[in-house]
């Protein structure tokens, strides 16, 4: 009776979060768009040019190392890493803790709503897990931008790592902040 009992528990578990994941996806994609724009603006805010032709690709760039992904840079057979948020001048008038917060705040708040949504928050395990959803479209939307924000002129190119970004940001940053999401709403509701 307690092996059925906890095997029932794990089972409704999952398919409360697989509930979730449709809604989840479309969270994660609404998080990663919400976060770029909130960098874009970031950046015009601190004096980006928006007339620049790479300028978007300059705030995808911002994105990523908001999530702790480094930059890649190659040219003549020699490659350097970079997270322009990290370089110890700072990035300028707006204070550099605000650009890391924004895809936390971002994920926190739709794997909230994911988690509200699908059970009006249910029990803590589930509405971790129904949070944690939004890794489904948040993680696509970061390969593919992964490739987006890569600029590539005259033999040299410069762009988000690959594996760091599907392990840090398509991957550790929805999991985590998305479960705290589905947490809160749980905790909150």
């Amino acid at each position: 009776m307690l092996f059925q009992s906890m095997s029932r528990t794990q089972t409704d578990l999952g398919s409360d979060a697989m509930g979730a994941l449709p809604m989840g996806v479309v969270a994660g994609i609404g998080s990663y768009v919400t976060s770029y724009v909130a960098m874009f603006v970031l950046t015009l805010l601190e004096g980006g040019d928006v007339l620049q032709q790479e300028a978007w690709k300059a705030a995808g760039m911002i994105l990523y190392n908001a999530h702790n992904v480094d930059i890649t840079a190659s040219a003549l057979g020699q490659s350097r890493s970079v997270n322009f948020l990290g370089l110890s001048s700072g990035f300028g008038s707006i204070p550099t803790v605000v650009y890391y917060l924004v895809p936390v705040a971002a994920l926190v708040l739709l794997g909230y709503v994911v988690a509200w949504r699908a059970d009006g928050g249910g029990d803590l395990a589930s509405a971790a897990m129904a949070g944690a959803t939004v890794t489904g479209g948040y993680l696509v939307m970061v390969i593919l931008g992964t490739f987006l924000f890569t600029i590539s002129a005259g033999g040299a190119s410069a762009g988000p790592d690959l594996v760091m970004s599907v392990l840090l940001a398509g991957l550790a940053y929805p999991i985590i902040a998305g479960g705290l999401g589905g947490v809160i709403a749980s905790v909150t509701n």
